[in-house]
């Protein structure tokens, strides 16, 4: 068929008879088809090309959306645990409150002055004899109301000075006084004689 359209092209001033026409229309319809069927070819492939550059592009997107997500779940993870270091402090330190107020706690500052800490219930006992004027001093930096000191002058706390319990009450030996606090202020709640 090729030779006979080669022989078409080489003889160009002549008509060509039916058989050579047959054969030069075959000829273009079969270069037609090829033509087709590659230009097929292409544009399938071209068609699954932009699909996967689609596909590529909307991955892309979802991966950034994605890595967005993530740092803004892990700030929030951070800040969280920042969060739970500071209110694991705040309780330890609570606790810590807690166990000194609960825990009593016993005084014995021999012949000298005496100054409460922070704690639930204190005692403070002069045993031994007092040689001067004697003072104790109540928690003024960070009483809880309900909080409690109690002083006990024994016998053996002998002296003719006497122990000045904050202003409240003046113990003489074998005499006890118990004070609380209010939430504003110290108060004598409790004396008498041991």
């Amino acid at each position: 068929m090729e030779t006979d359209h080669l022989l078409l092209r080489v003889d160009l001033q002549r008509t060509p008879n039916f058989a050579e026409q047959e054969a030069n229309l075959k000829y273009l319809e079969r270069i037609a088809l090829e033509q087709a069927a590659a230009a097929s070819g292409s544009a399938t492939a071209a068609a699954t090309a932009k699909t996967a550059a689609e596909s590529a592009r909307d991955a892309a997107n979802d991966s950034r959306v994605n890595a967005a997500q993530s740092k803004s779940d892990a700030a929030a993870s951070a800040v969280q645990a920042v969060e739970a270091r500071q209110a694991a402090e705040t309780a330890r330190d609570v606790a810590q409150q807690h166990s000194n107020q609960v825990a009593p706690s016993v005084m014995s500052p021999g012949d000298g002055n005496a100054t409460t800490e922070r704690n639930a219930r204190t005692t403070v006992l002069y045993a031994a004899p007092i040689s001067a004027p004697r003072t104790i001093t109540l928690n003024a930096t960070d009483p809880i109301a309900g909080d409690m000191v109690k002083v006990a002058r024994l016998s053996t706390g002998t002296g003719v000075d006497v122990l000045d319990f904050g202003g409240l009450k003046y113990l003489t030996p074998s005499q006890w006084a118990e004070a609380t606090y209010t939430g504003t202020a110290w108060v004598l709640t409790a004396y008498g004689n041991l």
